[in-house]
């Protein structure tokens, strides 16, 4: 049996309903899509695995000058990343491991003053560039008695927790990024 078009059954308002009801769906369809967003695994192959590498000779205390070209190589391969990600999760496995590369480049560099004796009463002395350093990673340090009288500043810098918090902080930030890309 046919209806009368009238307003209440015309075409014209159930595609009101319709676009009124679709509307919400498509809302919660492309939130639903972007939360399963992952990383692309065979994208991220190279920086996974330069992770693993540098990952590995930290736990098992390499020679610096190799665990430095890992750091490197784990650079060079963020770097190549960073403008080719599609979405939060690879953005974040990428800065993840952009965190990596900062805490363990500063690491090696405090590893080497103290293995070259540039530490003494585990203590360095370094410039004002390090500063931003030592608040980052909450290195306590102090100013050396002769500031103000040069040009440049310089403060002693606790070595023993300079390592400890950059080789942990490194650590948390391999261990995410590693999550990130592994989905988990």
């Amino acid at each position: 049996m046919l209806l009368p078009v009238t307003a209440a059954n015309c075409c014209f308002g159930r595609e009101h309903m319709t676009r009124r009801r679709l509307i919400p769906l498509l809302g919660l369809t492309l939130s639903l899509s972007a939360c399963g967003a992952r990383v692309d695994q065979q994208k991220f192959d190279r920086a996974y695995r330069a992770a693993k590498a540098l990952e590995l000779s930290m736990a098992s205390g390499v020679h610096l000058a190799e665990s430095r070209a890992l750091v490197q190589q784990l650079r060079v391969e963020t770097a190549v990343l960073h403008d080719r990600t599609s979405n939060k999760p690879e953005a974040d496995a990428v800065q993840a491991y952009e965190a990596v590369v900062d805490a363990y480049d500063h690491y090696l560099i405090v590893t080497e003053k103290v293995l070259s004796d540039e530490a003494p009463g585990g203590k360095m002395l370094l410039g004002d560039g390090w500063i931003p350093t030592a608040k980052k990673y909450n290195i306590p340090f102090q100013p050396h008695p002769d500031n103000g009288r040069e040009q440049f500043n310089f403060y002693w810098v606790d070595a023993v927790a300079a390592e400890k918090n950059l080789a942990e902080a490194g650590k948390n930030a391999m261990t995410e990024g590693n999550r990130l890309v592994n989905g988990k």
